[in-house]
């Protein structure tokens, strides 16, 4: 299965802790990542969901990107295949967010529990 590299947006500080955890666990930001997915996609669904639910009517136009802070933004590079890729997107889309604003949610969940 190839892998293409991916790169998302997310906040300095969060890729700062982001590379402490890859070093510590000796991995990558990919699987990081992809870990946060298994373990905190179905919370997401459930707290976004009610966001996005409209009773029918036709979807809002996509909101201005939301700032990250202070602290400024840093790529986040990331080696996915193909799969992996469209289901983070449709994860995405279904949330009303960008795959960045994913990655970065995803994360920030897994980064703040002790694992």
């Amino acid at each position: 299965m190839a892998k293409r590299r991916v790169l998302t947006s997310v906040p300095a500080d969060l890729q700062h802790r982001l590379k402490a955890v890859v070093e510590e666990r000796g991995t990558y930001q990919t699987e990081v990542l992809l870990d946060a997915y298994g373990h905190h996609h179905r919370a997401l669904r459930q707290e976004f969901k009610a966001l996005t639910e409209r009773d029918g009517l036709p979807p809002r136009p996509r909101p201005r990107r939301r700032h990250m802070g202070a602290g400024g933004v840093a790529t986040c590079v990331l080696f996915l295949s193909d799969e992996e890729c469209s289901v983070l997107d449709e994860c995405a889309a279904e949330l009303g967010m960008s795959r960045s604003e994913l990655v970065t949610r995803l994360l920030e969940r897994e980064l703040s529990e002790k694992r």
